[in-house]
């Protein structure tokens, strides 16, 4: 069919069309007949006389309709079409469900094995031996290979397959042994062939009737591939054996990135080089160049990194992988080279070069590509090795000192002496050392890394009892306890370890202050309220109140048991609830989700600093999904209680937590008039959505009367629409 009539019928240039209602081109040739019936169709207009002239000229509904089939399924050939083609060849079938022709396109077009089954028993039947042939060399495995003919119907085409004047019979038959359980007269099959598709490779694979090498052996080279997924090495070595075949592929492209992922960077800067013209060679093949020698730490060629820091790899949402990747290495070895004979002992977390290559390392488009762990891996060495040079420079710094080492440099000394595994140094030191909370942990630690658990324990013990008797807790010192606990079995009462357990999250919790204390005038956070009795409760009484998991809107918040599922020993406990403030004090999705549509009201609090013990405070981090997986093994506490998925991101949420307390009143500090049981908070202001009930406003005027006093003044705002930008909010003051 003419690809012009295609694109005339697609766009309904029906002027261009016009000619097929002439009769005499349906003579001329014995599509436009069938050309005419769809123009009708497609116009809306009855095809009844039109499908009669083809029924007179074909003799029969089976024939007429199987005629529109055909013409269909040249017209209108995109996937979402075919069931165009699929109507009329089974309204033909209804007329002859034994033409073979019609239900080899009910096969092809459906995939319902069924009909192959049908179409290959008639052509056989009929003795057309070379459309059988035909049929079989057509079919694609996958699409019988999950069918659930009978024994009857497998025997009858194992009949088929076994015919010497019927061709191409292999993969069938071998589908047909495998479903009759002739598993070895399969494999004889499987033995004559060359190679075999890997849908069957792997039934018999399944069943261990081959093993995996055996498959691999027998696939051909896409599909061997595919077997060797993430086996970058061996995947190499099949496209250097298929490249010497000379064929089209593999291509240069595929044999460098081969060599690039098989970490064979000699190779990629070798391929990379033997390309003749230098406008032949990709910015792609460029970047594994350039990334080959900073692997192999050799100078980069400045032309090829010239050309790819001009092409706009780099956008906010979507970005080459292998530019990221570029980035991060480059960083890492200009770190490398700033840290050589470098007396400044900053952490490597300070650097800009190393926060920004985590920065990298976090792009969605590297999340997810196979050397994004590689890199993490770098990146840590890198931070390792600096560590270890901060350590020794230390040492050696302390070992310098012209006079004798005090009992706190004696105490620093140690601490570096254990980062380096240097624990009979340190003991040497330490029982020296009046006992304190961490020269007995430290003790412990050194005992415990020799193998000695008792002692261990005795000492940390000792850390513990000094601990609690300064009313001081510290969860690396509970957690070091009870660690070595467990793995020296002795025993403990049921209720001291809950004690212990206890005192680790309450300590936890009191890490976390988002810089309160350094807010010179205290900081603003901002919480969107339903207009209800909870609320106005909340506010007259001054307290926040904590909220459980099963409280929140997203399913997946604080994933206590998803991410504490593989761990022997977890002293976090699931026992934290939390209130939710934002730094985003005008946000329509903020009104419109949590202050009921507007109808409730947005409270500014001012926190100055002070928490009560075992509460904490700390804003949320963001992540993509990925990075989270990942990423779940490490900090525990902020990935249970302060992460969220991206999607969250315009909360600008800052989360209040406390361990086992459900409430957290507050009070406006006032030196030294202070309660260590409340949070030193006051409020600010009370903004009312812009849909609040005027008839209410008086209420929140004298609940505001009465929380004034001395230390405060809250001011009452109103929420309207700007008059600068309709499509924004804007607060006026209510007098």
């Amino acid at each position: 069919m003419d690809s012009q009539i295609k694109n005339y019928f697609r766009n309904k240039k029906f002027a261009s069309l016009e000619y097929l209602s002439n009769e005499k081109v349906w003579a001329e040739d014995s599509i436009n007949l069938g050309l005419y019936f769809f123009l009708l169709d497609l116009k809306g207009k009855d095809t009844i006389e039109v499908f009669k002239k083809i029924l007179q000229e074909k003799g029969s509904y089976a024939s007429s309709y199987s005629y529109l089939g055909d013409i269909a399924r040249k017209l209108f050939y995109y996937p979402n079409e075919r069931e165009i083609a699929t109507y009329y060849f089974n309204e033909s079938l209804k007329y002859d469900d034994k033409n073979a022709h019609t239900l080899w396109n009910l096969f092809d077009l459906t995939k319902d094995s069924s009909y192959f089954l049908a179409t290959i028993k008639i052509n056989y039947e009929a003795n057309l031996f070379e459309l059988v042939s035909h049929n079989l060399l057509k079919v694609y495995a996958p699409h019988i290979i999950d069918t659930n003919f009978n024994k009857s119907d497998w025997r009858k085409l194992k009949e088929i397959c076994l015919d010497d004047k019927v061709d191409h019979y292999h993969d069938l038959l071998m589908i047909c042994c495998f479903h009759l359980e002739e598993f070895e007269y399969g494999i004889r099959v499987i033995n004559e062939k060359e190679w075999v598709s890997k849908s069957i490779l792997d039934l018999y694979l399944d069943k261990q009737c081959i093993d995996y090498e055996y498959a691999v052996k027998k696939s051909n080279y896409f599909e061997r591939v595919k077997y060797l997924e993430g086996n970058y090495k061996r995947i190499y070595e099949e496209v250097k054996v298929e490249a010497k075949k000379g064929k089209v592929n593999p291509t240069k492209d595929a044999i460098i990135k081969s060599a690039f992922e098989a970490e064979e960077y000699n190779d990629v800067i070798s391929l990379v080089e033997e390309i003749d013209e230098p406008r032949d060679i990709n910015n792609q093949q460029r970047l594994y160049h350039i990334i080959s020698s900073l692997y192999l730490g050799y100078e980069v060629n400045e032309e090829y990194e010239v050309v790819v820091n001009k092409q706009n790899f780099f956008r906010k949402s979507t970005c080459n992988p292998l530019y990221l990747a570029y980035l991060i290495l480059r960083n890492i070895k200009a770190s490398q080279a700033y840290f050589v004979d470098k007396q400044e002992l900053h952490p490597i977390e300070n650097w800009e070069l190393f926060r920004e290559a985590e920065e990298y390392l976090s792009h969605d488009s590297l999340l997810t590509h196979y050397m994004h762990d590689l890199l993490v891996e770098r990146l840590k060495l890198l931070k390792d090795e600096w560590d270890l040079h901060l350590t020794n420079t230390e040492i050696l710094k302390l070992n310098a000192a012209e006079d004798p080492l005090n009992e706190k440099d004696k105490t620093r000394l140690a601490y570096y002496l254990i980062e380096i595994n240097k624990y009979e140094e340190a003991r040497s030191l330490l029982i020296e050392l009046e006992p304190s909370i961490s020269v007995s942990n430290m003790l412990a630690v050194c005992f415990e890394k020799q193998g000695d658990a008792n002692i261990a324990l005795a000492h940390y013990t000792s850390a513990l009892d000094l601990m609690k008797s300064t009313g001081e807790l510290n969860d690396v010192i509970i957690a070091n306890y009870l660690s070595c606990l467990n793995r020296s079995k002795q025993p403990i009462t049921e209720s001291l370890y809950n004690e212990y357990i206890d005192d680790f999250n309450t300590s936890i919790a009191s890490y976390f202050r988002y810089d309160l204390f350094t807010a010179e005038n205290g900081r603003s956070l901002y919480k969107y309220y339903p207009f209800n009795q909870f609320t106005l409760d909340a506010l007259v009484n001054k307290y926040f109140y904590l909220a459980s998991s099963e409280q929140l809107n997203d399913p997946i918040e604080l994933p206590f048991s998803s991410l504490t599922a593989e761990r022997e020993h977890s002293y976090l406990k699931p026992e934290f609830r939390l209130a939710s403030f934002s730094n985003n004090e005008n946000s329509m999705l903020m009104w419109s989700h949590y202050a009921e549509n507007h109808t409730g009201l947005m409270v500014e609090y001012c926190f100055e600093g002070e928490l009560p013990d075992g509460a904490g405070i700390d804003k949320v981090n963001y992540s993509n999904t990925t990075k989270r997986y990942k990423e779940k093994e490490h900090y525990l506490f902020n990935q249970y209680m302060l992460t969220k998925n991206k999607d969250w991101s315009y909360e600008k949420e800052v989360r209040l937590f406390a361990y086992k307390r459900d409430k957290i009143y507050y009070q406006k500090a006032s030196y030294p008039n202070k309660n260590v049981n409340k949070a030193s908070v006051y409020i600010k202001s009370i903004t009312v959505g812009y849909k609040f009930p005027e008839s209410t406003i008086k209420l929140i005027q004298s609940i505001i009367t009465e929380l004034n006093d001395n230390l405060t003044t809250i001011e009452l705002r109103r929420a309207k629409l700007s008059e600068k930008n309709f499509f924004d909010l804007e607060y006026e003051v209510i007098n």
